[in-house]
């Protein structure tokens, strides 16, 4: 189960994640950041309540941090990113 929350920010396109980023959750993410995508330029995505994420969603994210940007990600989620960016 996934739990996406707008936070309030000054206006910015803010979000926070909570649960777990698997298979059709996962999917879901990632069509809704890709929506965001579309009319943002930027988006910002609180992780602290990420508890779990698939391959697919890692991948997604990986590329595109240069129009995502991750606060309060697990120190793992980080790795992984790298990780990921770095096969890619």
């Amino acid at each position: 189960m996934i739990r996406i929350s707008r936070l309030a920010d000054n206006g910015s396109c803010h979000f926070k994640i909570e649960g777990r980023a698997l298979g059709t959750f996962g999917d879901e993410l990632r069509k809704f950041l890709e929506g965001l995508l579309d009319s943002e330029s930027r988006i910002t995505l609180d992780l602290e309540g990420l508890l779990a994420i698939d391959q697919p969603t890692l991948e997604f994210l990986a590329h595109r941090r240069d129009r995502v940007i991750l606060e309060h990600a697990p120190r793992y989620l980080d790795r992984w990113i790298l990780g990921a960016e770095a096969t890619s």
